[in-house]
């Protein structure tokens, strides 16, 4: 009987280990926090304008160390002509961010032919990407 009873102990301390494990595992992932959105407030641009960017973010947990990239309008010469980077203090639920965005006064003279450009976001937290979102501009002149 005292056999049963230390094999019974030695059981249930280990138990209380792997219990104690698993919550420290997660208490220690990352919220979940994802690009839900990325919208503009028109579908065509032209030269000068600006460009009304509100990107939403859903998060599982509030996070302070989240950044938002955003990039964009690669002209002919191979530059980036739209990059950006904003804080990002996330709440739980559902998190609106908006940037204003001026097209240069002359797209072609700038290397930007009329088409369609790519706009990406890139969620980050502490500089790890966690998720993203493209979305496709039209550039007339």
């Amino acid at each position: 009987m005292q056999k049963d009873s230390a094999i019974m102990v030695i059981i249930i301390a280990i138990i209380i280990i792997a219990i104690a494990i698993l919550g420290m595992y997660s208490m220690s992932r990352p919220a979940a926090a994802d690009v839900v959105s990325v919208t503009t407030d028109k579908p065509l641009y032209h030269s000068n304008e600006v460009m009304q960017i509100e990107i939403t973010v859903s998060s599982t947990a509030p996070a302070k160390d989240a950044t938002i990239k955003i990039d964009g309008f690669t002209d002919s010469y191979g530059q980036t002509r739209l990059s950006h980077i904003m804080n990002a203090s996330l709440s739980p639920g559902s998190n609106t961010f908006n940037y204003s965005y001026n097209l240069p006064p002359c797209s072609r003279c700038a290397g930007l032919e009329p088409g369609q450009y790519p706009v990406n976001v890139t969620l980050r937290k502490n500089g790890t990407p966690v998720s993203e979102k493209t979305i496709m501009i039209d550039l007339e002149q």
